[in-house]
């Protein structure tokens, strides 16, 4: 049980190692790029979300297209089992495996943008905006959109550095209880917490201008159930049903 503890708390750490990683350029990507809206195994930029079957209708997906992000999302989900199994049998520098989460999930949405038309890319977006929150101010194209400063994004990366910080010192309480009595339920409570927090921070970042265009970016409001949940805490009431013809294999 503390063994799968403790997988669990690297996984999640290294998911977040991940996202700063793209952030920084890791996996070919620019600054920024990935962090709110790729989130490493909890998602990857538009992954899972290309996975829902509402997301796929509110695009206008071909049945071609539903099968090339089927194989993708597919041959994820395969590289994902893979890592995974290497770190429960104690294998692998934790540092080159974020690396290769970090080019997996850059892979993952080069591929998948390749299947989508301009329209297609613009909605996910969008859709992506309203999932992600204000965790979206962390992407390069978003910072771009807003013309975040330096400085700005030098207090965004604060704000994620702490939320980081506070992620690590949870998993370690967690793993030093050995996961018992309501861990599970007091851990997400903490998790949703410190997320609220990090999203209030984030918006207070931005000018009342780059607050309006940013929620102009949202585009119209995805009725979706997809639309409540968001990639890791962002709320108890998403229904994670769906995805049904093409799994859930994102990075």
């Amino acid at each position: 049980m503390k063994r799968l503890i403790k997988v669990t708390a690297i996984v999640a750490t290294m998911a977040m190692l991940v996202s700063a990683s793209m952030a920084q350029g890791g996996g070919g990507q620019g600054r920024g790029q990935g962090r709110g809206m790729g989130q490493g195994m909890m998602g990857g930029r538009g992954g899972n979300l290309l996975a829902r079957e509402d997301v796929q209708k509110e695009l206008n997906l071909t049945d071609a297209q539903k099968s090339k992000i089927k194989a993708i999302m597919d041959k994820a989900a395969e590289d994902r089992r893979a890592m995974m199994e290497e770190m429960r049998n104690g294998g692998g520098d934790r540092e080159a495996m974020t690396k290769q989460m970090a080019d997996a999930q850059a892979k993952v949405k080069k591929e998948t943008d390749a299947v989508l038309n301009d329209e297609q890319k613009k909605r996910l977006q969008e859709i992506e905006i309203q999932v992600q929150g204000a965790r979206a101010l962390l992407n390069a194209d978003v910072q771009k959109a807003l013309g975040i400063t330096d400085a700005q994004k030098k207090s965004l990366d604060a704000v994620q550095q702490k939320q980081m910080d506070r992620m690590r010192e949870m998993m370690e309480e967690m793993r030093n209880s050995g996961g018992g009595g309501g861990g599970g339920e007091d851990m997400r409570a903490a998790m949703e917490e410190n997320q609220k927090k990090m999203e209030t921070e984030m918006l207070a970042v931005l000018t009342a201008e780059q607050k309006t265009k940013f929620e102009s970016m949202k585009g119209k409001k995805f009725e979706g159930a997809a639309q409540a949940g968001g990639q890791f805490g962002g709320g108890r009431g998403g229904n994670r049903g769906g995805g049904g013809s093409t799994g859930g294999g994102g990075f």
